[in-house]
């Protein structure tokens, strides 16, 4: 009775591995950048993959927009325009201006802004220490001459004192400066999605909608930021006394679905459920399964932030369900033979051989049932005899 019972605590193990089902859902929470509910979200969605024993839930960071090189960029060019290196300069500058006009200013304040096109029609106009010969009426050079009027629109009541900027460069900021302070002045009207952040040139952020007043014609640099969603810029010329700028919606950030079929494909799971936060005038919590082997997205449910308890339990089972049915679909249903149009389908393959007809060939076909069985009972007889050992030793 003791060896029996030996026996059968040594195969345990080995016939619990065999019969534990392969993991249909892996959970995945998409950790969106900026957001301030996703510790409350992943912990929702935590306690329910526990309830139903998805097992833990992995985070993986939605990527965010990329950081600004404008700032940088501008650090790098300043000393060199100081030190009268303009062709190194220019390099970084217009790498600068190219940015700052494609991202609406991203990471620059006003002033920097500004720096940045007056450093540029500096090392454009190759602006050095040596005196003047005579006044200055005009900007020959096209590029520092757009530079000098950009960077006056931005900061028109800003002045340029000696030592550290050129005499060049003094007399055409103030011919330049005195021009845009002739211009009229307007502003800019700037809507997007109630819970959007907006910046104009720069400035403080504001919530939509936003105004900036008293604006010098001329073009001017509109960013606007939600969670969650891409940025839009913009950089608008300003013409008349009011000028509206409608913002469209942008796409939202989410993690790639690719991405997330790798890491469940890793973890030997059929699907991949992805919950990802999505923001707007209502916060909602979106529930994705995709195919680990495609990459495909199967199914998705999206419910109300603020909803019921249950309403996250159900999505979970709804899918848990979808995905176990899809499962077993796959599982029935035979593939049909890979075959070209007028061949002839290859023959089914033979069976195997049985035990009672060629046993030798049949644990040919078996060796690794039966290694696992041989060392499972090799262990029990070894503690087999050590019990009855210890069991005929005097006390």
């Amino acid at each position: 009775m003791k060896f029996a019972a030996l026996v059968a605590l040594a195969l345990a193990p080995a016939v619990a591995a065999a019969e534990e089902p392969v993991q249909t859902l892996y959970p995945i929470y998409a950790h969106l950048p900026g957001s301030m509910q996703n510790d409350e979200a992943q912990r929702l969605f935590s306690e329910v993959a526990r309830r139903y024993r998805l097992g833990p839930v992995e985070v993986m960071d939605v990527p965010a927009p990329p950081e600004p090189r404008a700032p940088a960029l501008l650090a790098t060019a300043r000393p060199l325009v100081e030190h009268l290196k303009f062709a190194e300069a220019e390099v970084a500058l217009d790498q600068a201006v190219a940015e700052v006009t494609s991202s609406g200013g991203a990471g620059m304040s006003t002033a920097q802004l500004a720096d940045l096109f007056l450093y540029q029609a500096m090392a454009a106009q190759r602006a050095t220490f040596k005196p003047l010969a005579g006044p200055v009426t005009k900007i020959d050079n096209a590029k520092a001459r757009e530079a000098y009027a950009r960077a006056a629109v931005l900061a028109p009541d800003r002045g340029l004192e000696g030592p550290r900027y050129p005499p060049l460069a003094i007399a055409s900021w103030a011919l330049v400066r005195g021009e845009v302070a002739r211009r009229p002045r307007g502003s800019l009207q700037v809507k997007a999605s109630p819970t959007a952040e907006i910046t104009v040139d720069g400035g403080p952020t504001k919530l939509s909608p936003a105004t900036a007043l008293d604006l010098p014609y001329g073009e001017h640099f509109v960013r606007v930021e939600e969670v969650g969603r891409r940025p839009w810029a913009a950089m608008v010329l300003l013409t008349e006394p009011s000028l509206p700028v409608e913002a469209p919606a942008t796409a939202p950030l989410t993690l790639d679905d690719g991405q997330a079929a790798a890491h469940a494909r890793r973890m030997a799971a059929r699907y991949a459920l992805v919950a990802t936060l999505k923001t707007g005038p209502t916060l909602e919590l979106e529930l994705a399964m995709i195919d680990a082997a495609t990459g495909v997205r199967r199914d998705a449910s999206v419910i109300p932030f603020a909803a019921e308890r249950g309403a996250l339990d159900a999505a979970v089972m709804r899918l848990d369900e979808e995905a176990r049915r899809t499962d077993l679909a796959q599982g029935a249903v035979a593939p049909l033979p890979d075959v070209q149009i007028g061949t002839v389908p290859p023959p089914p393959a033979a069976a195997g051989p049985r035990l009672a007809d060629d046993p030798a060939a049949w644990a040919r076909g078996h060796w690794p049932l039966l290694t696992a069985v041989g060392a499972a009972v090799g262990a029990a007889l070894v503690l087999g005899l050590a019990v009855a050992s210890d069991t005929r030793r005097p006390r």
